[in-house]
């Protein structure tokens, strides 16, 4: 019963949501673009900045209007791109062949086993870890008051502000601390000269454990050169290998193949698992040469009931060639040998085919 009035509550804010017009620059093209959004402000903001990067934007609130009158608020604004945000199994109900559904979080596990075979890090990764050890880093776990305090002030916030801005989505202080207060969580910091430098929260909730809201000291991103992402990785892992456990969650990653956080999972190695219930849906009414910059810049991992492909845009044949080249490097790493390829060459979006 709880979940049928859930899916209604979903559903009606579906086809009633609040409405923004906003408009910039795209980054790849330089050119103009317009978009009507519909949804969370805070997946706006995150959308807007991959869209638009640090220029300048105008944004102006249309209102609560129905999801039907999204055609006509399109011509009004001369606007050839929609973007709906929601549950997926709602925005599913509303899109057409030509939309594109793209999950806005992705989560991957990995054998803790698989970190000290011979062979399995990459050059990169072995990098990171002589950095670990030629600066001495090393870890305490706590679970105090004041150290989380510490930890969530000094070193995640600062954090995921300083990399997200406006679109960060950071965790209820409140809550995650009644967690640690009840054992669910603990907090790991990572030191050098017994100084904390950067951390991470292990969370035990779920049978397989996770590494969540990992950060550096004041958000310095200059501390990244010790290695410390990579310390508190490794050292997690290995203190719930001690503890018994033999899998860890890394936690969620945007499913855009050029996140950040998810291009540096790849050095571990992991294995997908599940995509959001959440996704944005792109509405296209015509391909311009600003949103086809954008899409060629979205190239995404889909989920398709378990099985996972990779999505990538192509408007030319140079770029049909560029996605078999990251195929071949990312199946490497991910296991997933699949992708589909969205013809951006002509007025609409269309499925060119799938390897």
């Amino acid at each position: 019963m709880r979940e049928t009035i859930t899916h209604c509550i979903h559903a009606l804010r579906f086809l009633l949501p609040r409405m923004w017009h906003i408009e910039g620059h795209e980054i790849t093209t330089g050119e103009k673009l317009g978009f009507i959004w519909c949804g969370p402000e805070k997946q706006q903001a995150y959308m807007t900045k991959r869209m638009f990067g640090t220029g300048t934007v105008t944004k102006s609130y249309i209102g609560r209007r129905l999801i039907w009158d999204l055609p006509r608020l399109q011509e009004t604004f001369d606007c050839s791109l929609a973007i709906l945000a929601g549950p997926q199994h709602v925005l599913n109900w509303f899109s057409r062949s030509e939309d594109i559904c793209i999950p806005w979080w992705i989560d991957a596990e990995l054998n803790i086993d698989t970190i000290e075979e011979p062979g399995a890090r990459p050059k990169s990764l072995r990098d990171d870890l002589r950095r670990v050890r030629k600066n001495e880093l090393t870890y305490r776990i706590t679970s105090s008051f004041d150290d989380y305090k510490f930890f969530y002030e000094k070193i995640y916030l600062p954090t995921i502000t300083g990399s997200h801005g406006s679109a960060a989505l950071p965790s209820s202080f409140e809550k995650r601390y009644a967690e640690i207060a009840a054992g669910r969580v603990e907090i790991m910091f990572i030191t050098m000269n017994n100084e904390p430098i950067g951390g991470l929260l292990l969370d035990y909730r779920n049978e397989v454990p996770g590494l969540r809201d990992i950060g550096i000291i004041n958000g310095n991103r200059d501390a990244l050169k010790t290695g410390v992402i990579t310390a508190a990785n490794y050292f997690a892992m290995q203190h719930l290998q001690a503890k018994g456990f033999t899998k860890v969650c890394l936690g969620l990653s945007r499913s855009f193949l050029d996140d950040g956080v998810l291009i540096y999972k790849q050095k571990w190695k992991p294995t997908l698992i599940d995509t959001s219930p959440e996704a944005f849906l792109f509405r296209i009414s015509h391909l311009s040469s600003a949103s086809r910059g954008f899409l060629r810049s979205s190239s995404y991992i889909e989920n398709l009931k378990g099985d996972f492909r990779f999505a990538f845009f192509a408007a030319n044949d140079d770029d049909i060639q560029e996605t078999r080249t990251q195929l071949e490097r990312l199946s490497s790493i991910y296991g997933i040998s699949s992708a589909s390829i969205i013809d951006l060459s002509g007025e609409l979006p269309q499925m060119r085919r799938a390897s």
